[in-house]
């Protein structure tokens, strides 16, 4: 059986509502595979353990007020996810780990000395308290889950606080225990074991590694390790705002930032998922929908430029006799980051690259039998990606940073320097400023790309590009673009105002050979923008999905199918990577699915659903209701664009009913398209004609029928509107009559408005309205969702979305933020198997 392994960092589960967020993250995975998750201890309990034994040794009493202030935290904050017999059991393990603290730090403060065994015991600690509470949450939501101690695993050798796994044996023991294991266990990160019984730790962020470990034993589908930002960024955000994710990331550059001193990954930890081909992913615990890095465990990715601020350095010192200078170039070539050696011959290095460096040496027969010295005050600030030494040193000159050490390459594609840590924050903006990307391209391919949509798309891209740049850091290029007749392709892209040229001059559409150059297509990052009404295209989704291709459209016919289709498409972006956004099919630019999305993340349940959510129809019977024909009124929104390509559509109620079900969906409510009970505002024999042209002239017959019920509303005080409710179970479509004081019945024409009564919103509703019609309402709910898309792959945590957002001559609505996640891929192979292109009608294409 498969299985997931999710670690969480000690940020991500140190206060209820985080906490509350990761039990939400484990219990999504859980839906779909096994899973294990790995916890840190809560933040700043190591800091403290270590300081206590610090104390001990100096004699101090400590152990009594520190196990009060533990237990006090602790308990608190179980208190906050847990009740019942799971709050009961965990309080007393919290007890028994708080009593063993005790014994062992009152043992230092006696003998004023703590071994590195008792050290290591005293730091276990920290996950042993949390994994407990991480447990009770998930079994009092209803989860089978328990806590493993990472001891009962992993056996291990060699330093008690830099333990070696011995990969072999702690394999062995993980498939012995796994079958018997509950769905859910909680393993406590960065403990191991040795054959004696005594507890080893696996280095100071070990909890990486043990998750990794774990996921090579079980090889597990993917590892997905939760801290406190979105991913690995190209500086530190705290010293440069504008910092950016990167959306992957390949093995060697990532293995080179942690033993830079990137506070990314443990450095040992992605060497078990390597060997195993598991990849990796680096996400934001508080943002759990944001796609975050991924490592895949082998292949390039796109080269990426980061900028390491600050590591602490250390000098390693070497046996007399042994030329320190002969294995700088040795230690470089395995990618261990050695800057040089001092004049007594020790190793010049990042901290976090001793046990590296130490691990080569040994492998030679050099050991060094000595502790390695940290250099206070003096930091390692590196460029990975670069091997321009001369480029580096020329920035930090002209910005007149002060260097305490030449810029010398520190690995493959690495250069580092040392500068006092006064100058750190300085080196590193302007090195930002100097060598990361200003505007990350994302590629787009416009499928029906000469219809009314997509026409509105193009021109929104091409007024907007510097804004999109200068706002978002984003560089949006159609590189492909297909209508019902003619397909282009460039890889550098095509200017969207030139489009409909460039379509004239192409090949013969063929959907397939487009879908295929997709999926062949750079590691650049790439959507698929569909502005059709085809099924065909709406069918292909799974498959880009599936292929890590993102898909961003206002097409509903794919969502509207059947629950365990839907679902299934859910699955595939999330497991994926690839983003599926739709945020405009229902309300168009309205922000409705992300509310709705956003209630269920706060725990909110949607009791009732009432809303216009045709644009197009509440144009028709707004202008019916103010004395024009009803034949008119619809043959003016099919010309305005506010009609799907065939008015039937509308006027059958299909199209209402397939934003009902999506809307539900999203609110959590499985439902059939069957299962909505639709009312037609036209009769079949009208509906079931095909061209749109005679379908409008033959309308003139439903005009009386009309105005007798616009008449008949009005003298009872009512308006005619056409209504999608949800209410006690049942899903209905069609047109109702409403008092004029009901929010409803005062829609204006081409308006949308949902109403939604929840747990949280009862007596008041929570309501959403705006104009919802209109290819150009609609391009701009499409340019939302891609910046939406694009930003996930480029996201940066200082760019909250209200600071950052197109200018008003861009969008009239508040923009769209579906969420979902999105990814880098590698060139696949081209195949030019193809067929014609069936199933996208030229109506279809101008949607």
């Amino acid at each position: 059986m498969s299985a997931r392994v999710l670690k969480f960092g000690g940020t991500s589960v140190g206060t209820a509502e985080r906490l509350r967020r990761a039990l939400e993250c484990v219990e999504s995975a859980t839906r779909e595979t096994r899973v294990v998750v790995v916890v840190s201890a809560l933040g700043g309990v190591t800091d403290r353990l270590e300081d206590a034994v610090r104390r001990s040794a100096r004699g101090e009493r400590v152990a009594a007020a520190l196990a009060a202030h533990l237990r006090e935290r602790h308990e608190a904050l179980l208190a906050e996810v847990a009740c019942g017999e799971p709050l009961e059991r965990a309080t007393a393990s919290i007890e028994s780990v708080l009593t063993t603290l005790a014994g062992l730090l009152e043992e230092v403060e006696l003998r004023r000395h703590a071994t590195p065994f008792a050290r290591a015991a005293i730091l276990a600690t920290g996950e042993r308290l949390s994994a407990p509470i991480v447990a009770a949450g998930l079994l009092t939501r209803g989860a089978d889950s328990c806590v493993v101690d990472a001891s009962r695993l992993l056996l291990a050798s060699g330093s008690p606080l830099e333990a070696d796994v011995d990969l072999a044996a702690s394999q062995a023991l993980v498939r012995a225990w796994w079958p018997s294991a509950p769905r859910t266990p909680v393993v406590t990160g960065f403990v191991a074991t040795d054959r004696e019984g005594r507890t080893l730790l696996l280095g100071r962020g070990g909890s990486d590694h043990t998750a990794t470990l774990l996921a090579a034993a079980l090889s597990a589908e993917r590892v997905d390790i939760f801290s406190d930002t979105d991913g690995v960024l190209t500086a530190d955000p705290r010293l440069v705002p504008q910092a950016q994710t990167l959306p992957s990331l390949d093995v060697t550059t990532a293995v080179a930032l942690a033993r830079l001193g990137a506070r990314v990954l443990h450095p040992r930890t992605l060497e078990p998922t390597a060997r195993r081909g598991i990849p990796v992913w680096v996400r934001d615990a508080r943002r759990p929908e944001r796609f975050g890095t991924r490592i895949p465990a082998r292949g390039r990715t796109r080269d990426a430029t980061i900028i390491v601020s600050g590591a602490p350095l250390a000098l390693l010192p070497l046996p007399a006799g042994v030329d320190a200078a002969a294995w700088v170039g040795l230690l470089l070539a395995q990618d261990v980051p050695v800057l040089g050696t001092s004049p007594d011959s020790r190793l010049l290095l990042p901290a976090s690259a001793i046990g590296c460096a130490r691990d080569a040496l040994a492998a030679r027969g050099v050991t060094t039998g000595l502790a390695a010295e940290l250099v206070h005050e003096h930091r390692v600030v590196a460029v990975v990606g670069t091997e321009r030494e001369a480029r580096v040193a020329a920035e930090l000159r002209r910005a007149g940073v002060p260097l305490l050490h030449p810029v010398v390459r520190a690995g493959r594609r690495a250069v580092a320097t040392i500068v006092h840590e006064d100058h750190v924050a300085a080196a590193v903006q302007t090195l930002h400023r100097g060598l990361a990307p200003t505007a990350s391209r994302i590629d787009l391919v416009l499928v029906g790309a000469r219809g009314r949509v997509a026409r509105a798309l193009r021109r929104l891209l091409a007024r907007e590009r510097g804004a999109l740049a200068e706002g978002f850091g984003l560089d949006l290029r159609i590189v492909g673009a297909i209508d019902t007749r003619r397909m282009v392709w460039h890889e550098d892209g095509l200017e969207p105002a030139a489009l409909e040229e460039s379509l004239e001059q192409g090949e013969p559409a063929v959907l397939e050979t487009m879908l295929t150059r997709i999926e062949a297509h750079t590691n650049r990052a790439k959507l698929l923008v569909d502005c059709t009404a085809s099924d065909e295209v709406a069918s292909s989704y799974s498959r880009l999905l599936a292929g890590g291709i993102g898909v961003v459209t206002p097409n509903k016919r794919a969502n509207a199918r059947t629950f365990g289709h839907w679902r299934a498409l859910q699955s595939l972006a999330r497991s994926h990577g690839a983003p599926y956004r739709y945020g405009t099919t229902v309300g168009a630019a309205l922000p409705v699915l992300e509310a709705i999305r956003d209630l269920r993340t706060r725990g909110d349940r949607v009791r009732s659903a009432h809303a216009i959510l045709s644009g197009s129809i509440s144009h028709v019977l707004g202008a019916v209701q103010d004395g024009i024909a009803f034949s008119h009124a619809v043959a003016e929104a099919h010309a305005r664009g506010f009609t799907e390509p065939h008015p039937a559509e509308d006027l059958g109620g299909l199209d209402v009913a397939r934003k009902l079900v999506i809307l539900l969906r999203e609110a959590g409510i499985e439902v059939e398209p069957s299962e909505v009970r639709v009312s037609p505002l036209v009769p079949e024999s009208l509906r079931q004609i095909p061209e749109p042209e005679s379908f409008l002239a033959a309308l003139s017959v439903e005009n009386p029928r009309w105005r007798e019920a616009v008449a008949a509303a009005a003298t009872r005080g009512h308006r005619l509107v056409f209504l999608a409710s949800w209410q006690d179970g049942t899903a209905r479509v069609g047109v109702t009559e409403l008092p004029l004081t009901d929010p409803l019945a005062r829609v204006r024409t081409g308006e949308n408005m949902v109403v939604l009564r929840t747990d949280h919103y009862d007596s008041i509703p929570l309501t959403i309205a705006g104009p919802g019609a209109g290819p150009d309402i609609t391009a701009a709910g499409i340019v939302s969702d891609l910046v939406e898309a694009a930003r996930q792959l480029t996201w940066s945590p200082s760019s909250e979305r209200a600071e950052r957002t197109l200018p008003a001559s861009a969008l009239s609505q508040e923009p769209q933020a579906s969420r979902n996640t999105a990814e880098y891929l590698r060139v696949d192979s081209h195949s030019e198997d193809s067929k014609p292109l069936k199933g996208l009608t030229e109506a279809e294409s101008a949607a």
